[in-house]
């Protein structure tokens, strides 16, 4: 009698996001075209952009593998550093056009470790990615700025809006920052540029320390620390936006803060209508792929389906 093995598959999450112009006077239609021309032309080496050249790790990011189709553009980045016990990665390695997706979990066996991996497709208008939650698109938008020399014509990439949010959004008045404290000093959200969080929370959190010892000075009750380590205490804060054009798309506001930001635990869009968890307003796609026995993705069937998921969103642009 035969056993037939049930197929594992994987949940994976795709972002979405937009590809944008940010030059006036210059247009560039096909970012794929010349992404793939540069890939075709270069060695890992040529296209390993170091993040801090006085970095004793050497982290290091780059396209380690890529494919193309009709209309659209498969790859594969990484973030290395190197391993303890070595100085360089291997120059036979370094002076390969890509590197086969099979090989990629072994590289951490030899002279470099690989920290961060995530896969891309790219179309005329559109990227999806599963990048992590905690990492935003930035670090592959100044790569590929930098690997193309775009430096003064810089592309912009930013998380698509779902469409079903784009009429609630409207109404935007700000952001609100809701936290349930469990431990002095605990920030998850970083969040750069104008929108400083951390900062916010703490000083809440200072603030609150000194109005409780104030209200409840002499009186036999438990310290605002014991409270916040019991869960006990949320803070709760309104960021307010009053943009200067007041005809500013709502859209691209949105997607900036969604850009900047490595986690949207927390944070609420406040509009006329109420509030939406700011996560929501981020277009997504899930899909599954199968697991191999020994638990690896059918890249295959990845490539596949990032490829019909950006055709889908070009024709509905159509």
């Amino acid at each position: 009698m035969t056993t037939t093995t049930k197929t594992k598959r994987k949940n994976i999450k795709l972002r979405v996001f937009n590809i944008e112009n940010t030059s006036i006077t210059n247009d560039f239609n096909d970012l794929k075209g010349d992404l793939l021309k540069k890939l075709k032309h270069t060695t890992l080496k040529d296209r390993g952009m170091l993040l801090n050249k006085e970095s004793p790790s050497k982290e290091t990011d780059l396209i380690a593998y890529y494919d193309s189709y009709k209309n659209c553009l498969f790859g594969a980045v990484i973030r290395t550093k190197l391993a303890a016990e070595t100085s360089q990665m291997s120059d036979d390695l370094m002076r390969e056009n890509k590197i086969a997706l099979s090989t990629l979990k072994q590289l951490s066996s030899d002279s470099q470790v690989v920290i961060r991996s995530y896969f891309f497709a790219m179309s005329k208008n559109y990227i999806v990615a599963n990048i992590p939650g905690s990492c935003n698109i930035t670090s592959f938008e100044v790569y590929i700025n930098w690997l193309l020399n775009r430096l003064d014509n810089p592309v912009r990439i930013l998380p698509k809006i779902t469409k079903v949010e784009l009429e609630n959004i409207k109404g935007f008045k700000g952001l609100r920052f809701k936290e349930t404290t469990t431990e002095k000093g605990t920030n998850t959200t970083d969040v750069t540029n104008d929108i400083k969080v951390k900062s916010v929370k703490d000083v809440g959190i200072e603030a609150a320390k000194v109005l409780f010892k104030h209200l409840f000075q002499g009186k036999d009750n438990p310290n605002l620390d014991e409270i916040m380590k019991e869960n006990s205490l949320t803070v709760d804060f309104f960021l307010k936006f009053a943009p200067k054009n007041k005809k500013q798309n709502k859209e691209i506001q949105i997607a900036q803060i969604l850009k900047t930001i490595n986690t949207t635990d927390g944070i609420y869009i406040e509009t006329k209508k109420g509030t939406i968890p700011l996560g929501d307003t981020e277009h997504k796609i899930d899909i599954q792929v199968e697991l191999t026995e020994s638990n690896f993705i059918s890249e295959n069937e990845l490539s596949q389906k990032m490829i019909e998921e950006l055709n889908d969103l070009e024709n509905n642009d159509n």
